[in-house]
């Protein structure tokens, strides 16, 4: 008698030979046919080796699964902590967010970094990308998704929330002067057309948000950050918790000199030099069932801008500033000073935030 086996997608088992359909054969490693092909891939095949068949039958049957492989021993389960964000206005946990929505959090954002460029803070955030033009007077261009790459200066397409306080200006140019990369203790990103939320101008959105306070009574830390090209970062800070305010305050200076030689050749310091003064300060309290946050942040930034220069300049591998910028004197001078008062609670089954903040800016960029 004629017996014969079919499978799906192997082709069909007569006893005695086997005769391979014009598809695909998945039989643990994946061969391709094709049908001009077939007459010789019969040729080879027949007559059918045991082992070869063999093969081709346990590749389709389940192996059963001890019980000891099934079974997970506790000390082999790790519990991840709970992750919540407040990019939407409201707390989310991250697992339930059906938007696309990253958090850094922790000593990641800070360690290992500078504390003096924003793309530091930035990375493993994904679709989120930052040029660094190691240039202060002109800031860094950020964009997400691809949103804010034609920025010629500063941030634009983006809105980004510093503390809470809107940094992004009503014309959708965003200032970052005022960010102390060394204090911050996350940053969450929302990309894609959830940001919509924040206006219809906006193609992402970056929320910052400054370290938590110590839980401890009073803490008090120094750090010190020297590099390449002058860089050079003084930061103090004090945080704790007294009668159930929290409180953390910190001021950071830096100087960073950059690589742009001075044009004149005068043996002056080089014409990229940038000195940022930031003042940091916030609390937090319980108040009438949520938790309200008063913060307060000021910035003195002066930066020289060398300007680009001409692509043959550029080939031959010049480091001078350009002379017109020079002469001219181009620099940028800010200074900007804000304060916010927040609180976020339930409201009845709701969950809400309300805010009010004032900023007030002084800007030179000759």
């Amino acid at each position: 008698m004629d017996k014969t086996r079919r499978h799906s997608s192997v082709g069909t088992f007569k006893l005695g030979q086997f005769r391979p359909t014009p598809a695909t054969l998945k039989c643990g490693l994946c061969v391709h046919s094709h049908p001009q092909q077939d007459r010789a891939l019969n040729t080879r095949l027949l007559p059918p080796q045991p082992a070869v068949l063999l093969a081709a039958l346990l590749s389709t049957v389940p192996f059963p699964v001890s019980p000891a492989q099934g079974q997970t021993e506790s000390r082999d389960t790790v519990t991840l902590p709970t992750v919540v964000v407040t990019v939407l206005r409201s707390p989310v946990r991250l697992d339930r967010m059906p938007f696309a929505t990253s958090v850094l959090a922790g000593p990641e954002v800070r360690e290992g970094n500078s504390g003096v460029f924003i793309e530091e803070a930035l990375h493993g955030l994904p679709g989120v990308r930052v040029q660094n033009r190691y240039n202060p007077s002109q800031g860094e261009r950020i964009s997400i998704r691809g949103f804010g790459a034609r920025s010629q200066f500063g941030v634009r397409g983006i809105k980004i929330l510093v503390d809470g306080i809107p940094a992004t200006l009503p014309d959708g140019q965003s200032t970052l002067d005022h960010l102390d990369i060394g204090s911050l203790g996350r940053v969450e990103a929302l990309r894609g057309a959830a940001a919509a939320m924040y206006g219809n101008g906006a193609g992402g959105v970056l929320l910052f948000e400054s370290a938590a306070p110590h839980t401890g009574t009073y803490r008090q830390d120094a750090t010190v950050v020297a590099g390449s090209n002058g860089l050079l970062r003084l930061q103090a800070t004090g945080s704790g918790t007294s009668g159930g305010v929290a409180f953390r305050a910190s001021a950071t200076q830096s100087r960073f000199d950059g690589f742009r030689d001075n044009a004149t050749g005068s043996g002056e310091d080089p014409y990229s030099q940038a000195t940022r003064t930031t003042l940091n300060a916030g609390l937090t309290t319980s108040a009438a069932g949520g938790t309200l946050a008063l913060q307060l942040s000021g910035v003195d930034l002066d930066a020289l801008n060398g300007g680009s220069l001409p692509a043959e300049l550029f080939d031959e591998g010049s480091n001078e500033a350009w002379g017109f910028n020079v002469r001219r004197g181009t620099r940028k001078d800010a200074r900007q000073g804000q304060v916010g008062v927040s609180w976020r609670g339930g409201v009845g089954a709701l969950a809400g935030t309300f805010s009010a903040y004032g900023v007030g800016r002084e800007l030179d960029n000759p």
